[in-house]
């Protein structure tokens, strides 16, 4: 496969990744993901350092010697299916950008004092006792990124719906965007700018160029 294919194929899907977190960071109220679409997401933008980076090359090198068109599919459809799974392992959890840890924690208060179940909090969540279920919480202060998995009896009925009445109260959360998002925006253009760049100037005709040019500077 031609250098210059395997660089689109890695760079790509990490600028689109990045792009779209950049936007879900960068707006003005938190967004809600389903955890095995973000499951999904995540490995989407992965996928071509995996699949064609160094992971990729050494599988291929091992199993195929030297890979061609429809081994390299093969190693394509191998990872999406590991990528299937993972996101049906992560189906009973929601994933929560550009929210405050205190502010999610207030807003699942009030969703499950809504629940007909007696809640309470603890130091991971909130559980009910009585219906031997609960909701784990993970926040990062640093990120502003939530997740909130349930587990128990019925968990993923439970999730189906905290899911409204979570998005409902935090609308009415908002905030700046965060300076994550201009990381991951500088993130998306570099992916796909460096290996453009490292493409353009390892052709020979180039650096010939380049060296003309500058010459003539420094005629000057």
């Amino acid at each position: 496969m031609p250098a210059s294919i395997e660089y689109v194929l890695m760079a790509a899907p990490v600028a689109i990744y990045c792009a779209l977190l950049s936007t879900w960071h960068g707006g003005r109220r938190p967004k809600i993901v389903p955890g095995s679409i973000d499951a999904a997401l995540l490995g989407f933008g992965l996928a071509g350092l995996i699949v064609w980076g160094p992971p990729g090359h050494l599988i291929a090198g091992i199993a195929f010697g030297r890979p061609g068109l429809l081994d390299w599919l093969t190693i394509a459809s191998g990872y999406a299916m590991v990528c299937s799974i993972v996101a049906r392992l992560a189906s009973r959890r929601l994933v929560v950008y550009h929210v405050k840890p205190e502010a999610l924690t207030r807003a699942l208060a009030v969703v499950l004092a809504g629940d007909d179940n007696q809640f309470t909090r603890t130091l991971g969540g909130f559980e009910d006792a009585l219906a031997g279920r609960g909701v784990r919480v993970e926040t990062s202060s640093l990120l502003q990124t939530a997740v909130v998995e349930t587990h128990g009896t019925q968990a993923e009925a439970l999730l189906d719906r905290i899911r409204p009445r979570l998005a409902a109260v935090l609308s009415s959360e908002t905030s700046p965007p965060t300076p994550f998002a201009w990381g991951l925006i500088g993130v998306s253009i570099a992916a796909l700018v460096l290996p453009i760049l490292v493409l353009v100037l390892g052709r020979p005709s180039t650096r010939a160029a380049l060296r003309v040019l500058l010459d003539r500077i420094r005629g000057q």
